[in-house]
């Protein structure tokens, strides 16, 4: 049986022609996770992920660095995860 992890994955915005921002709200309208995405042609989906911030949710493994980065953390391209600065959060978040 397949995950339904996936239905909940930040995509880049198909009718996007720059870069630009998607996200996601939980049941108070407020945001918890955004991607920030960059054009790349050569991508089927035309965008590459820049960075992802994650606000609520579960630590996340930094292979990189190898160790758990608690929430709210950053995804940055080259796979690494590290803590989520004050100007990445939403204003809500703490």
């Amino acid at each position: 049986m397949g995950s339904s992890r996936a239905k909940n994955k930040l995509r880049p915005n198909p009718n996007a022609a720059d870069r630009h921002t998607t996200f996601k709200l939980d049941a108070k309208g407020r945001v918890v996770s955004y991607a920030t995405w960059t054009p790349n042609s050569y991508r089927p989906s035309g965008f590459d992920l820049e960075k992802r911030t994650d606000v609520t949710g579960r630590p996340h493994f930094d292979k990189r660095r190898g160790r758990y980065v608690e929430m709210p953390h950053t995804h940055l391209r080259d796979g690494s995860v590290r803590a989520a600065t004050q100007k990445e959060l939403p204003r809500w978040a703490p």
